[in-house]
C-alpha cells in the first residue's frame, strides 16, 4: 500500500516536522506515535560513487531523540572488532553511512538531505548535538536524486514525458549548500543501466552505470564560512616530539579538508591505503587535529576536517595491480576518512582538491601540474577521478563539478534492533 507524504516544509538537521499517514501504513508494521520509529523501517540500499549506504525517508524518523539508536542499530555500531557484522556497515567509513531524505519546500529546491556518518568501533553519529552540522558525502550525494524520484520524494507531476533527463535541485542541510544533479530517467524512473547512451566507467568500481552530473554551487566556506578559514592559504604546525615545522593548507570548500605534502612526512605519495606506517597515520591524525583547531573546528569530530596527502603527478601501481601512467594526473592525493587510508577519494576531497590546485600559495597548488583546462585530474589508489571547479576573478568559488555513478542494491526494510 502506497505512502502518503505531507508536502511541508522540512529543516533537516533543525526539526523534523513532516510525518506519514499511519493509516496508510501497513498493520504489520505500524507507525510509532511516540518518539521511537517503527521495526523495520522502508530502505533502499544504494552505492553512490565509491561508497554505499542506507537510504531513509526523513519522516520515518522524525524524532531526533531516537537517531543515535536507530542509526547505530542499523549500521551495526559500536563493534570493537570493527568489522560491523551486526548491521548494514562494512567496517569501513565508506560503507558506515545514511542518509536523511526528504522533500523541500526551500524555493528552487526539489529535495534536501542530511549525510549521517556512523562511527564503527565507536558508534558516534555525526549528525546529533554538536555535531548537527558536520559534512556533505560528496560519493552518496550523488544517489539522492534517484533515490528521491525512486521512492516517490519527487512530484514525478514536474517531468516531462519527452525528456531523457532530469535535473535535480538538493540541498545538503549538514552545509547549507545547494546541489544539482543531472541524471537519466526511463518510463519515469531513474535510469542507472550500463546499457544506457550515458553509461560510464568510474576508477575503483567494477564496470558501468549511467553518468550522473553533480554540480555543487557556491561551495567555499562550507562549515566555516570561509574559503581559507585561518586567513592562510598556508599555515605552519609541529609534530609532537618535535621541532620540525611542517606546511599544511586549510581549506573548507564542500567539506573542511587539512592538506599536507607526502614529502614533509617522508613518505611517498604514490603509497597504497595497506602501506600506510601506523607512524604516519598518527603524525596525519595530529596534522588533522591540529588543523582542525586552526579552522575553530571540534578536533575530537572524526568525519571532519579530513586530511590528504599530495604529492606531484607521479606513476605508480594501482589497487587492482594496473600502471597509473604519471602523464594521466595533474598531481596524486591519498585521502583519510575517520582515520582510515581511503581507497580511492572522498568526492568531497576530490572537488576541494580541484579548487585547492587552481590558487597559488596552498600546499596542493605547490605539488600540482599547471592547470590549464576545466579539470584537474587527481590520482588517487584506485585510480584517477576529474572535477571541475570555476573560480571568480575575486578569488570566490562559484561552482565544482563531478561525473559519477550509482546503483539500487536493495530495497525493503531493515531492522535496527
Amino acid at each position: 500500500m502506497p505512502l502518503r507524504i505531507r508536502r511541508k516544509a522540512y529543516q533537516l538537521g533543525i526539526g523534523l516536522h513532516n510525518s506519514l499517514d499511519a493509516s496508510r501504513l501497513p498493520s504489520r508494521r505500524p507507525m510509532s506515535s511516540g518518539p521511537v520509529p517503527a521495526n523495520p523501517l522502508p530502505a533502499y540500499f544504494m552505492r553512490g560513487g565509491t561508497s554505499k549506504g542506507i537510504f531513509l525517508k526523513a519522516s520515518d524518523v522524525e524524532h531526533k531523540s531516537s537517531w543515535d539508536q536507530v542509526f547505530r542499530g542499523i549500521m551495526g555500531s559500536p563493534d570493537p572488532y570493527g568489522r560491523q557484522l551486526n548491521g548494514m556497515g562494512g567496517g569501513i567509513s565508506s560503507l558506515s553511512k545514511i542518509m536523511l531524505v526528504a522533500p523541500s519546500q526551500r524555493p528552487d529546491v526539489d529535495v534536501e538531505y542530511a549525510f549521517v556518518q556512523v562511527g564503527i568501533k565507536d558508534g558516534a553519529i555525526d549528525l546529533s548535538g554538536k555535531c548537527s552540522s558536520l559534512c556533505n558525502c560528496g560519493n552518496l550525494s550523488g544517489a539522492v536524486g534517484p533515490y528521491a524520484l525512486a521512492s516517490g520524494l519527487y512530484d514525478r507531476r514536474q517531468l516531462d514525458p519527452q525528456t531523457s533527463t532530469i535535473t535535480m535541485s538538493l540541498w545538503n542541510t549538514n552545509t547549507n549548500k545547494k546541489l544539482k544533479a543531472t541524471f537519466p530517467i526511463k518510463d519515469g524512473e531513474p535510469w542507472l543501466s550500463d546499457s544506457s547512451d550515458s553509461a560510464i566507467s568510474v576508477d575503483g568500481i567494477s564496470g558501468k552505470a549511467s553518468r550522473i552530473t553533480m554540480d555543487y554551487l557556491e561551495p567555499g566556506g562550507a562549515k566555516t564560512g570561509k574559503l581559507f578559514p585561518t586567513g592562510n592559504t598556508s599555515d605552519v604546525v609541529s609534530l609532537p616530539g618535535s621541532h620540525e615545522q611542517i606546511r599544511i593548507t586549510c581549506l573548507d570548500c564542500t567539506n573542511p579538508t587539512v592538506y599536507v605534502q607526502a614529502a614533509s612526512l617522508q613518505v611517498p605519495c604514490t603509497i597504497l591505503p595497506d602501506a600506510f606506517p601506523s607512524k604516519t597515520l598518527e603524525q596525519l591524525e595530529h596534522l588533522r587535529t591540529s588543523g582542525a583547531r586552526l579552522m575553530g573546528l571540534d578536533p575530537t569530530a572524526q568525519s571532519q576536517p579530513k586530511i590528504a596527502l599530495v604529492g606531484p603527478p607521479t606513476a605508480y601501481t594501482k589497487i587492482s595491480g594496473e600502471q597509473l601512467e604519471a602523464s594521466s594526473v595533474d598531481l596524486v592525493i591519498r585521502a583519510l576518512s575517520m582515520q582510515q587510508p581511503h581507497r580511492a577519494v572522498p568526492m568531497t576531497v576530490a572537488m576541494a582538491t580541484s579548487v585547492a590546485a587552481r590558487i597559488p600559495g596552498t600546499v596542493v597548488h605547490d605539488v600540482s601540474r599547471k592547470v590549464t583546462g576545466e579539470e584537474v585530474r587527481i590520482g588517487h589508489p584506485s585510480g584517477k577521478v576529474s572535477v571541475g571547479a570555476e573560480i571568480a576573478s575575486n578569488g570566490d568559488v562559484i561552482a565544482t563539478k563531478v561525473y559519477q555513478t550509482a546503483r539500487f542494491l536493495m530495497k525493503g526494510e531493515v531492522y535496527w534492533k
